[in-house]
């Protein structure tokens, strides 16, 4: 099992885990066995539930509600027993119960508020213990934690460095720097390679927009502005428009709006629950989607574009999720990545139905040169791979290409199951990567802390 967004472990041998960006929390026994919904999303006004941490009993636990449409994020307590949730705090982070405090952060704060375990209720106003700790304002975590004694407190400084979207060549020469540093998900260059779409984070409240930016000029603009979560942008065949994932309906639903930001975004379709876009057909008809059902086997479908249908299975999979499905020029093969409990890779499905697994060490967001005649995939370490494709179809072997922004300065290549991070171009000649800078943010450590003596600093 891949758990993106926290697990906590009872005294009683339970896993409670976030397996997914988009959904509940799930229990199951330390030992092994089946996956069990512990918690139910209100669709309305949530879109996840996550970074669970158990409270002294094994049997409750505080987690973190991430909100839909601006509404701020919470903290609230879960139990093994029911599906019931109460309501605890606003929150802007995960939360730890230590020794009769609940630990949190909100405003760059980390606070302490007196909590009754037993009760499980707050008491009083919280106190600040710390301030300018780091949090991802994405995944709602922030760098702390604390003994349950209360004797030891850890928590990461400063703040996130800023992420540059590189050009490299095929040996992995920087080439140009595209716009400014930001953050940067799921980067997908258009079929003409003039613009390049992604989302990136509001640091005021959390969520993502979709933006794009100019690949001759490196001008970035905004397309979406919205307090909801914008994101998975997908282009149009024709590059006039941008169809996305969105949570304003409540849960996650497919809109498209125009490539330059003009009018309003318009539903595209809307499931029983969330979806994703994958891949709009070249023909302009299809558009390849997936479900964000968790806990269960996840398959591609397709639906037409402007017209009301019933969504049609394109491949299905009975242990594993399917993502980033990209299309052969021809329109005859399927390149996809899959989660597996062991991690990812890249398999192409032929026309009869055969699966050739083309990875062989993970592999992830894979696309295909114009010609038809390669496939390429990042790894999970951040090495760009090319197989090659033969009448057939026949697979070559994988090959490294290239590992972006190695050869860049202090930046890293950084790679994670939701987040497309590199675009090769058609021709295979050039990727355009987001590059990480290496930052080493002070840790500090506090002994004691419920006394408050002073901090011993243990890196700068």
């Amino acid at each position: 099992m891949v758990v993106h967004l926290g697990a906590t472990w009872s005294k009683d041998d339970i896993i409670v885990v976030a397996p997914e960006n988009r959904g509940a929390l799930w229990k199951v026994p330390a030992a092994g066995g089946t996956l069990e919904p512990v918690t139910t999303l209100d669709t309305a006004t949530e879109n996840s539930h996550r970074w669970p941490h158990f409270l002294p009993d094994g049997r409750h636990f505080v987690f973190t509600v991430r909100t839909v449409r601006g509404v701020t994020n919470a903290l609230r307590i879960g139990s093994l027993d029911s599906s019931e949730t109460t309501q605890l705090a606003e929150s802007q982070s995960n939360a730890v119960y230590a020794n009769g405090d609940l630990l949190y952060t909100k405003d760059g704060a980390l606070l302490a508020h007196a909590f009754d375990p037993s009760t499980r209720t707050l008491r009083g106003s919280p106190r600040a213990v710390a301030g300018g700790v780091r949090r991802n304002t994405s995944s709602a975590a922030a760098g702390f934690s604390a003994s349950a004694n209360g004797r030891l407190l850890t928590y990461l400084g400063g703040t996130h460095a800023p992420s540059r979207l590189l050009w490299f060549d095929r040996a992995g020469k920087p080439l140009a720097q595209l716009g400014e540093p930001g953050t940067f998900y799921r980067v997908v260059l258009s079929h003409d390679e003039r613009r390049v779409a992604y989302s990136t984070v509001d640091a005021t409240r959390g969520s993502h927009d979709i933006w794009v930016a100019d690949t001759a000029t490196g001008t970035m603009t905004r397309v979406t502005n919205h307090p909801a979560t914008d994101w998975w942008p997908v282009w149009s065949p024709d590059d006039r428009e941008i169809v996305f994932a969105s949570d304003r309906a409540g849960q996650s639903t497919i809109f498209k709006v125009a490539a330059d930001g003009t009018g309003e975004p318009q539903q595209v379709y809307r499931g029983d629950v969330g979806v994703m876009p994958l891949n709009w057909l070249p023909d302009g008809r299809l558009l390849f989607f997936r479900d964000v059902r968790v806990g269960e086997s996840g398959a591609v479908l397709a639906v037409p574009v402007g017209r009301p249908a019933a969504p049609e299975t394109v491949l299905s999979a009975s242990s594993f999720r399917i993502n980033h499905v990209a299309q052969s020029p021809d329109g005859r093969l399927l390149a996809y990545q899959v989660l597996k409990p062991d991690g990812l890779e890249v398999y192409v499905a032929e026309p009869d139905g055969e699966r050739v697994k083309i990875s062989r060490s993970g592999g992830m967001e894979p696309s295909w040169r114009r010609d038809g005649r390669e496939v390429y995939f990042a790894t999970p370490t951040g090495d760009i791979m090319a197989v090659s494709v033969s009448p057939g179809p026949v697979f070559g072997q994988p090959s490294r290409v290239m590992r972006p922004c190695e050869n860049s300065g202090a930046v890293t290549f950084r790679l994670h199951n939701a987040d497309r991070k590199s675009a090769m171009t058609a021709d295979g000649q050039r990727v355009l990567a987001v590059c990480d800078e290496v930052s080493n943010p002070p840790i500090t450590v506090v002994l004691g802390w419920l006394a408050g003596p002073p901090a011993i600093v243990l890196s700068a």
